[in-house]
C-alpha cells in the first residue's frame, strides 16, 4: 500500500524445479481491492487451468466475503491471520480485529463467526473464567448464524464449545456435517480431529489431523494437535517429529499441554529451552509455572522447582489452580488433582486447558482411581512418567 493505492505482484513457482511459470502486478485504489482480488484469482486459476483437468473454475472469485466495506473486509483478514497464530496475545489482537469489523459492518457475519471461533479456544491460552470467554464465542456463533446459517466457522464453534462443555458425543455429528459442509477447510478437520481424541479414537484423530496438515502446511496448531494424539497412543517418537515440525512453522508457537508432552517424550531440554523463551516474551503466560516446574522436575532440577515455588507464594495472582495442581503433582502430592478434577468448575477448567483425552499422559499417577477413569483412561499404551521421586533432604 501507499497513500490509497494498492500494488499486488503474485508469481507462480513450481515445485518440482524452482522454475516461474507465472507472475503477473495488479494496481488500483485500495477501495478497489475486491476487484484487484477476484482479477488476481481469476489469473491464478488461468494459469492453473491445465493442471485442473476441466473442474469448474468460473465461480473461484465469486464467494461471497460477506461484506461491502473494504476496511471491515480488511480487519477481518488481519483476525483470521490472528487467529491461526494462536497464543494469549494473538487471540486479543483476533478479537480486537474482529471486533473492528464488526463496527465498520455489523451485520458481517463472517466477522461474528471469526470472534465466535476466538473466544471458543481463548481458555486454552487464558487464565480468564472459561465460562465467561465460552459464552460471549457462543454468542458471537448465534449472532452469525442468524445472519447466515450455512457459516461453517459459526457451527464449528458452537461445535467446540459443545465439546469443551463435555458433551463431545453430541457435538461429533455438528463436526461430521461441517467437514461435510466445508471438505477443503484445514479448521474443520483440525477441529474434528479434536473430537475424536476426546472420544479417544486417535486414530482417526490423527487421519484428520493430517488432512487438516495437507490442506494447510503452514498452520503450527495442526501438527501442536496431532503431537497430542500420538502422545495418547504411545507413538512418542512421532510425536516428538510432529512437535519439531510445530516449531519449523513458528518458533514462538505456545502450549501449555504440549511442552508436558514434550517432556514425556523425553525431551525435556528442548522443551525447557522452548519455555524459556516464552517466559522471556510472555513472562505471565498461561501455565508457564506449571509447565516449567513439570520439565525442571523432570531433570531432577529441585532447586528450580523450589525457586517457582517460592515465587508463586510471594504473589499468588501468578499461578491457577491447574499450575498449583501439577506443581503439587511432581512431587508426587496426587491430592490437589484429584480434589481439582473432582469438582466440576476445575474439572472444566482442565478440560478447557488441555482435553480431556483418553489414556492423556499427565496424569499418570492418577490411573487406577475408578473415578476419573474418563481423564485417565483405561487399558492405555505403556508410557513412563518421566519425573522421579523426590530426594528426601
Amino acid at each position: 500500500r501507499s497513500g490509497d493505492r494498492l500494488r499486488v505482484t503474485a508469481s507462480l513457482t513450481s515445485t518440482t524445479d524452482g522454475k516461474q511459470r507465472w507472475s503477473n502486478s495488479y494496481e488500483s485504489s485500495a477501495k478497489d481491492v475486491f476487484t484487484v482480488q477476484d482479477d488476481l484469482t481469476k489469473a491464478i486459476v488461468a494459469a492453473l487451468a491445465p493442471a485442473l483437468r476441466g473442474q469448474q473454475t468460473a465461480n473461484i472469485a465469486q464467494q461471497s466475503r460477506g461484506t461491502t466495506d473494504a476496511e471491515a473486509y480488511d480487519f477481518y483478514l488481519r483476525g483470521r491471520r490472528f487467529f491461526q497464530l494462536r497464543g494469549a496475545p494473538n487471540l486479543l489482537l483476533a478479537a480486537e480485529n474482529f471486533n473492528k469489523a464488526i463496527a465498520r459492518d455489523p451485520n458481517f457475519a463472517r466477522a461474528y463467526a471469526g470472534l465466535a471461533m476466538t473466544y471458543v479456544v481463548m481458555p486454552g491460552y487464558i487464565a480468564d473464567p472459561a465460562d465467561t470467554l465460552a459464552s460471549i464465542g457462543a454468542t458471537a456463533a448465534n449472532r452469525a448464524l442468524a445472519l447466515d446459517s450455512t457459516l461453517v466457522d459459526a457451527k464449528l464453534a458452537i461445535a467446540n464449545h459443545g465439546m469443551y462443555k463435555d458433551n463431545p458425543a453430541e457435538a461429533e455429528p455438528i463436526f461430521i456435517a461441517a467437514v461435510k459442509q466445508a471438505p477443503d477447510y484445514p479448521t474443520a478437520h483440525q477441529w474434528h480431529g479434536n473430537n475424536l481424541t476426546v472420544l479417544g479414537h486417535n486414530d482417526e484423530a490423527i487421519i484428520e489431523y493430517n488432512r487438516a496438515a495437507a490442506l494447510d502446511p503452514l498452520a503450527a496448531v495442526i501438527p501442536d494437535n496431532l503431537a497430542i494424539s500420538l502422545i495418547n497412543q504411545g507413538k512418542l517418537g512421532e510425536a516428538v517429529k510432529a512437535i519439531q515440525r510445530m516449531f519449523a512453522i513458528d518458533p514462538q508457537f505456545w502450549d501449555p499441554p504440549l511442552m508436558m508432552a514434550y517432556v514425556i517424550a523425553g525431551e525435556p531440554d528442548s522443551a525447557l529451552a522452548h519455555l524459556e523463551d516464552i517466559r522471556r516474551s510472555e513472562p505471565n503466560a498461561f501455565f508457564i509455572r506449571g509447565a516449567t516446574v513439570f520439565a525442571n522436575a523432570a531433570k531432577g532440577n529441585w532447586a528450580k522447582v523450589d525457586s517457582i515455588r517460592q515465587e508463586i507464594a510471594r504473589n499468588p495472582a501468578l499461578s491457577t489452580p491447574l499450575d498449583d495442581a501439577f506443581i503439587a503433582l511432581v512431587s508426587g502430592e496426587t491430592a490437589p488433582l484429584v480434589r481439582l478434577l473432582k469438582s466440576p468448575a476445575g474439572r472444566h477448567a482442565y478440560f478447557q486447558a488441555f482435553l480431556a483425552t483418553q489414556c492423556t499422559p499427565y496424569l499418570i499417577p492418577l490411573r487406577g482411581d475408578p473415578t476419573l477413569a474418563s481423564f485417565t483412561g483405561t487399558n492405555c499404551p505403556s508410557v513412563k512418567w518421566p519425573i522421579k521421586v523426590r530426594p528426601t533432604r
